[in-house]
């Protein structure tokens, strides 16, 4: 879940959140088990600013996953050892 967004383009992601989103969606499938009545999240102005942001997150988040993962396992290692001057 933390690399899928950094390989789908902005279109897909979009069409995934909408339909998370939706109100027949599964945030709203979650909300009617504790007897909640559905909402249309992508036109209350509440959210309006917050679904972008958290989907801009999201995305930049696998980005950041595949970096820090390279760090930690050293895949980075030997192009830091290639670039330093040879004595």
């Amino acid at each position: 879940i933390c690399y899928l967004p950094n390989f789908l383009s902005w279109v897909i992601l979009g069409v995934i959140f909408t339909n998370f989103f939706s109100p027949t969606g599964m945030f709203n499938q979650m909300l009617a088990l504790f007897g909640m009545d559905p909402e249309i999240w992508m036109i209350r102005a509440s959210s309006f600013r917050t679904l972008p942001v958290a989907t801009d997150t999201w995305k930049n988040f696998g980005y950041g996953a595949i970096i820090v993962k390279g760090l930690v396992t050293g895949a980075v290692k030997g192009s830091i050892h290639s670039s330093s001057p040879s004595k």
